[in-house]
């Protein structure tokens, strides 16, 4: 029998981009609002000490957009 579910790696790289999930249980969104037995769109955020979890609402199925690119700051002031 071959294993045919989803590996780390693959769980890994699905959960950084946005998908789609279900409020079985009360589920508090990024804006604060709450949703429950509904289906909402999460992503797993790297954060410096690990990660974190943003969601947002279903918004009628449409995808949220992506973040826009990250740029570098500026350089520090030399005063």
């Amino acid at each position: 029998m071959q294993w045919s579910g989803e590996t780390e790696n693959q769980w890994k790289t699905r959960t950084l981009e946005w998908h789609r999930a279900f409020a079985v249980l009360p589920t508090q969104m990024d804006n604060g609002k709450w949703v429950w037995l509904e289906p909402y769109w999460i992503r797993r955020m790297p954060v410096p000490n690990g990660w974190r979890w943003d969601r947002q609402e279903w918004a009628h199925g449409i995808m949220p957009l992506p973040d826009p690119p990250m740029t570098r700051p500026p350089p520090p002031s030399r005063h």
